[in-house]
């Protein structure tokens, strides 16, 4: 423990190395007066095997070793894992050790690595039925399964390698440039808008929009129903009329 503002100050050592655990943890401890820190030397020290029937058993198996190597301060851990409903809720409290389960290796063999879980995950969840996949995302070479909210009889789409990591200096360039772009789009904007009618400039401002909404609709396959149908048909029959009106004052 130590001072701060005349009161003592708790302190309890986390075995993570997840800077943004150890982040939340000391912004909820604040208002407890307890001191967060990460466990030193973590990344130095074993792992455990975590074999527990339980999450909390697997947290407090972690919490009693790690506090061997910590004498006299109260040391705590956290367990988590993926639960796949597709899957049965697995690999849930396997996690860890997902890989390692499908050989039937006993449970003294230790986890096994990241690479190993997400590959055997990668490929339960390819067999399965369409209706039955989730998206998956792989990303800068860590397997990242983003479990979307599938309805029943969704399609889904399991890509197994990373992807875009090579284009990824290609993509800074581009958002790079976008800014210089975005500018001087608008600055012929702004100079063709003074040399053309505001009755024009009004019927130019809708095909901009009429544009996304084709993109949605067509390339992305966003849901346009009768009712935005109606709604779109209503705008640019009023736009028609409008223009036409313009046209015969014109003559």
């Amino acid at each position: 423990m130590r001072k701060l503002g005349g009161g003592l100050l708790k302190r309890v050592l986390v075995a993570t190395s997840n800077p943004g655990k150890i982040r939340d943890l000391i912004g909820a401890a604040a208002a407890h007066s307890v001191q967060i820190e990460m466990l030193p030397g973590f990344s130095l020290l074993p792992s455990v095997v975590e074999d527990g029937a339980t999450f909390e058993a697997n947290a407090r198996k972690k919490a009693e070793f790690y506090s061997k190597h910590a004498e006299g301060e109260i040391v705590i851990a956290d367990d988590s894992g993926l639960e796949v409903d597709a899957l049965g809720c697995a690999p849930g409290v396997r996690s860890a050790r997902y890989a390692a389960d499908e050989h039937n290796l006993d449970d003294e063999s230790g986890n096994s690595d990241d690479e190993a879980n997400n590959a055997r995950l990668l490929r339960e969840l390819h067999d399965l039925a369409p209706a039955a996949k989730l998206l998956l995302l792989s990303m800068h070479d860590e397997p990242t399964v983003v479990a979307a909210a599938v309805a029943a009889g969704a399609d889904g789409l399991v890509l197994k390698g990373a992807i875009g990591r090579d284009l990824m200096p290609a993509i800074d360039a581009l958002l790079i440039a976008s800014g210089p772009l975005t500018a001087f789009c608008l600055f012929l904007f702004a100079y063709g808008a003074r040399r053309i009618p505001y009755s024009t400039l009004g019927l130019l401002q809708y095909i901009a929009p009429s544009l996304q909404l084709a993109c949605g609709v067509f390339a992305f396959h966003e849901p346009f129903e009768r009712t935005h149908v109606a709604g779109f048909a209503l705008i640019w029959t009023a736009l028609v009329i409008y223009a036409g009106d313009g046209l015969w004052r014109a003559r």
